[in-house]
């Protein structure tokens, strides 16, 4: 076990062989006597609710860099010695646990230039492991001499910004979700990236802090318990984003299989591995399922499944290395999918207003108007209960078309009424026998609001209605699909009823069912037919 020194860079592990003997009273020599140093042992051998005396022969070929630190990382309390003579102590050992007290977990220690000269060294540690809660597959993390802490610091520059990161995302994002939009996701993005900043701050804090040893079992459950939240997070997060209607068996399966783990597997590092991977598989899953609808699923999938096998290759360099980096990852790239959402989302918002107002404005149209005022004014002397009439059911409708402008759903029950409503008025004013078959299932669906209203309305306002005429509206279930089927009275060569009407409802259409909907609208002899075949849609969508 030996080096060579460098000005440089200088590291030297001591705990791959080394002399472990239990002891049942008394304390350790603090040199080994020639008896004692038959047998090798790994320093991992050491066992909980013990004391050992642990001697490591250190060999230095040449005298160890200026600074040079022995560093100590176990969960026991110790005294160290150095070529016999007294160190330092970690904690008191001691045979119980009364008579144990609890250190540090690391320790780190400046040697002198005479103490790290050339030749033979001898570590002795009098080891007690009296505190512990439950058992330990590793009590021994590491025994060095190094002279690269300023290093290592500077490693954790990368780590501690991707924190700040974390931290500034999760409270715009929680910021956004409180005071714009209590959207699912922008929630469940907040609490991974949260989540993601504390898993990476546990991971560092035991640079910064060489916190009681007795607590690293505390740490590791609060790690562990972080690692779980997260996953939570990441599959609710994509089960929000890409809208799944599963999102409740999504997160109740996650959370069985997290217990499950939790349960079966006695490592901490195992279980973090296990509830990380089967958290991606989930949301690989939810991806893949995304994959016909939603055009950004491809991206994550391709990311999710390289973070698996990335997972898989290298598995225990990835928990302790990559395991934080690689949430960050995650949180980064789904940024930048709620981003463009967000910008979707505006641009939804202000379609939804323009498809408002455009409502509003095609039913408030001079010519509909002044018509209909007219022939208030011409009852008002000769038909004063028929005038009063017709102004209930002009309120009332406006009243209809009002409320619907600012819904992007409405039942079919309630088009139907607004359809009847309208033919009402507009019978009066042609004072012509007309008629209006509705043939349409009493179960409720749910529909973009005014779109067989508008049909109807586009009849009236470019057609030449003759006394006789039908309207009928049908409605029935095809293959999953909704079938709506409306037929109105045709008399012009030239139909004029699909202009600004057809764009409002291919709008309409479109903000419900991207491009997952048929509109159809053709002559038939003197009839106009207008068909739509919808997705089946018996609730509102959340």
């Amino acid at each position: 076990m030996s080096t060579q020194a460098s000005e440089q860079s200088f590291y030297l592990s001591l705990h791959k062989a080394s002399v472990v003997q239990p002891i049942t009273t008394g304390e350790c020599a603090p040199l080994p006597s020639n008896e004692n140093l038959s047998a090798q042992t790994h320093l991992r051998t050491l066992q909980e609710w013990q004391r050992y005396c642990v001697y490591i022969p250190v060999e230095l070929n040449d005298n160890a860099p200026l600074g040079t630190r022995l560093d100590l990382i176990f969960l026991g309390s110790a005294k160290v010695y150095w070529d016999g003579e007294w160190l330092a102590n970690k904690g008191l050992p001691g045979h119980n646990r009364l008579q144990e007290q609890v250190g540090p977990i690391s320790r780190s220690l400046l040697l002198s230039p005479e103490q790290i000269s050339a030749g033979l060294h001898w570590l002795t540690l009098d080891l007690s492991t009296q505190h512990h809660e439950s058992d330990f597959h590793t009590l021994f993390y590491r025994a060095s001499l190094s002279n690269n802490q300023l290093g290592l610091k500077t490693n954790h520059i990368v780590p501690l910004m991707l924190i700040g990161a974390m931290i500034l995302l999760a409270t715009c994002f929680a910021f956004l979700f409180f005071r714009y939009q209590r959207a699912l996701s922008y929630l469940a993005f907040s609490c991974l990236c949260l989540m993601s900043a504390f898993i990476i701050a546990l991971e560092l804090i035991k640079f910064y802090w060489s916190y009681p040893w007795n607590l690293h079992l505390w740490r590791l459950r609060i790690i562990l318990a972080s690692v779980i939240l997260a996953g939570v997070c990441l599959v609710s997060f994509y089960a929000s984003f890409f809208q799944s209607k599963y999102l409740k068996y999504w997160l109740a399966g996650t959370l069985a299989l997290n217990l499950l783990t939790v349960l079966t597997v006695k490592s901490f590092d195992m279980s973090n591995y296990v509830v990380f991977i089967s958290s991606l598989l989930n949301s690989a899953l939810i991806s893949l399922l995304a994959l016909k609808k939603q055009a950004q699923a491809k991206a994550h999938l391709l990311m999710l499944v390289s973070g698996i096998a990335a997972m898989l290759v290298i598995p225990m360099s990835f928990i302790d290395t990559w395991f934080a980096a690689l949430f960050s990852v995650i949180a980064l790239v789904n940024l930048y999918a709620l981003i463009g959402h967000f910008n979707l989302q505006r641009q939804a918002a202000l379609k939804k207003s323009q498809l408002e107002a455009e409502l509003l404005r095609r039913n408030l149209q001079p010519h509909f108007l002044m018509n209909s005022l007219t022939l208030i004014c011409e009852w008002i002397e000769t038909s004063p209960k028929q005038a009063i009439e017709l102004v209930e059911q002009l309120s009332e409708e406006f009243r209809i078309l009002n409320k619907m402008s600012a819904q992007t759903w409405v039942s079919l029950e309630d088009e139907v009424a607004l359809c009847q409503m309208h033919f009402a008025i507009m019978q009066k004013r042609q004072q012509k026998a007309l008629s209006l078959n509705i043939d349409v299932p009493a179960t409720r669906y749910y529909l973009p609001p005014a779109i067989i209203h508008t049909v109807i309305e586009n009849a009236f306002s470019h057609n030449r209605i003759k006394a006789g005429d039908n309207f009928e509206v049908t409605a029935s279930e095809q293959n999953n699909r909704l079938k709506l089927c409306v037929k109105t009275p045709y008399r012009q060569r030239k139909h004029q009823g699909q202009g600004t009407g057809s764009a409002y409802i291919h709008s309409r259409l479109q903000q419900c069912f991207d491009d997952d909907y048929e509109f159809e609208s053709v002559q038939q002899d003197t009839i106009w037919l207008s068909t739509f075949l919808i997705p089946l849609q018996k609730q509102i969508p959340a």
